[in-house]
C-alpha cells in the first residue's frame, strides 16, 4: 500500500539445536505504520477515506460531518471514480448513493462504468446507469463498458448495458 512505510532488518543470528549450532541471516520486516506519520496524498479526508475503502468511515464524513461526495483528488478525479479505480465497489456504491457524479472520467477516458463493467460488477452498473452513467462511453482505447463486459466474459451483464 502507497499508505505505509515498509522496513526490513537484517539479522545474523545463532542458534542452539540437538544437532548442534546453528547461524544465519533472518529477516525481520513488515508494513509497518507505528512510529511512522502516514504519507498524504490529499489533505481531504473523504478521499483519504474512499482510498483506504473505509466505507463507514465514508459514510461518516459525508452524512455527519458534511464533506462533498464529490470531492476531487489533485489530479480532478471525484471519489466514485477512485472507488472505482481501486476496486472499493461498496464504497463506490455509497458514494453514488450519496450524489457523487457518475460520468467523471480519468486519464484513460475511464469512467466508474467502464471499470464495474471490467470486473463484472452487475449491481454497481446497474446503479451507475440509472444515475445517468453512459455504457457507450469510448475510452482512449475505444472501449465502452458493454465491450469491456463482454471481453471479460461477463454475458447478462453484456445483454443489460447493451
Amino acid at each position: 500500500s502507497p499508505y505505509e512505510k515498509r522496513t526490513a532488518v537484517v539479522v545474523y543470528e545463532t542458534w542452539n539445536t540437538a544437532g548442534g549450532t546453528l547461524s544465519g541471516y533472518r529477516i525481520i520486516g513488515a508494513h509497518l505504520t507505528v512510529g511512522f506519520k502516514k504519507k498524504e496524498i490529499t489533505t481531504n479526508p473523504l478521499i483519504e477515506a474512499v482510498l483506504n475503502g473505509q466505507y463507514f468511515v465514508c459514510q461518516y464524513f459525508i452524512e455527519e460531518k458534511g464533506l462533498d461526495p464529490n470531492s476531487k483528488d489533485f489530479r480532478g478525479y471525484n471519489t466514485v471514480l477512485l472507488a472505482a479505480r481501486n476496486r472499493k465497489w461498496d464504497v463506490a456504491e455509497l458514494l453514488l448513493q450519496k450524489g457523487a457524479d457518475p460520468s467523471v472520467k480519468d486519464d484513460r477516458g475511464r469512467t466508474p462504468l467502464h471499470y464495474a463493467a471490467e470486473a463484472g460488477k452487475g449491481s454497481l452498473c446497474s446503479l451507475l446507469v440509472s444515475k445517468g452513467a453512459d455504457p457507450y462511453l469510448k475510452d482512449k482505447n475505444g472501449d465502452t463498458a458493454v465491450r469491456l463486459a463482454e471481453k471479460n466474459g461477463y454475458r447478462n451483464l453484456f445483454d443489460f448495458l447493451k
